[in-house]
């Protein structure tokens, strides 16, 4: 599982909202002036046109989505909102009531799945004004999630590592590796007796296929900076298959070489896998055309790659 790049796959994007403040101002004599009702209207990304669940974007909620929004005077929770979402859902309206004039105030809001998951999180500062009318930009930030695999294929899914929902069933038997992107987890294993691939929004809803029935059984997936991916699988004996994918759905034929393999990874601009004993490593940029084998010499059971930089 490639938890770094799902973790920043998901919080590093950034989504402008806008918030209109409507407020009617009124107040007793001696006493703070505040505002009759001021309504917030928070939306996030808009939807992607797709009917299908393996296609939807993280800017889509799921059925049973909630947006709840606090407004607070420094550390002090002044009233809260909690709107359900219907699916598909990308903007609310979240009203609050007696805001005080003229203090510096602040809007937290959060998207949560029926899960509990966290999909969105975001917070703005402003000020209601004695004109009644007060305008302020909110950024939601999609949440970091995280999500495992394990040998019953079952998947588990976190915004912080430390609390998991779930086991959410994959459909495959055994779930051997994951990774993300193009907005979906990719999990590979078996599916019974031959191969199989799961992809998923969030973590908890998977949509199962077949890769080419020569591989047996999927062991790897990895993805590019570009959003390709590409997955490891192993026929009988030592003969592997490496498929390639720009997309996450959509993958291609098999290419195959008989060595115990590891990888593959990206690194520095191109694919590469090696033998256990690293006397085959092998380069490609598309994940199809592969050079001829290199000898690293002087290495023995290599078990795994990672790279560092691009």
């Amino acid at each position: 599982m490639d938890r770094a790049l799902a973790r920043r796959a998901f919080s590093l994007v950034t989504v402008a909202a806008f918030i209109l403040v409507l407020s009617a101002c009124h107040g007793v004599i001696g006493a703070p002036k505040t505002s009759d009702r001021v309504v917030f209207s928070i939306a996030w990304e808009a939807p992607v046109e797709s009917l299908a669940a393996s296609s939807r974007s993280m800017s889509q909620v799921g059925e049973g989505a909630t947006l709840t929004a606090g407004l607070y005077d420094g550390a002090t929770l002044l009233e809260e909102s909690v709107v359900s979402l219907a699916d598909g859902a990308s903007e609310a309206l979240v009203s609050f009531s007696a805001i005080p004039l003229g203090v510096p105030m602040t809007l937290a809001a959060k998207v949560d799945a029926s899960s509990g998951l966290s999909l969105y999180e975001g917070s703005a500062s402003f000020t209601v004004g004695l004109t009644g009318i007060t305008q302020a930009s909110l950024t939601m930030d999609r949440s970091p999630i995280l999500v495992s695999v394990n040998a019953l294929g079952q998947a588990y899914a976190s915004n912080d590592g430390n609390t998991w929902l779930g086991p959410y069933a994959t459909g495959l038997s055994v779930a051997n590796s994951v990774s993300y992107a193009n907005g979906r987890f990719i999990a590979v294993g078996k599916d019974g007796a031959t191969n199989g691939l799961a992809s998923s929004v969030l973590g908890k809803t998977w949509v199962k296929q077949n890769l080419d029935p020569s591989a047996v059984d999927l062991l790897w997936v990895s993805s590019a900076p570009d959003g390709s991916m590409m997955a490891r699988g192993m026929d009988a004996g030592i003969s592997y298959k490496f498929f390639h994918s720009s997309d996450g759905l959509s993958w291609s034929s098999p290419v195959s070489f008989t060595m115990v393999t590891v990888g593959p990874v990206w690194f520095d601009g191109a694919w590469i896998i090696t033998s256990s004993n690293a006397t085959g490593t092998r380069k490609s940029s598309d994940g199809l055309a592969w050079s001829a084998p290199v000898s690293a010499g002087g290495m023995y059971q290599v078990n795994a790659l990672i790279g560092s930089g691009n």
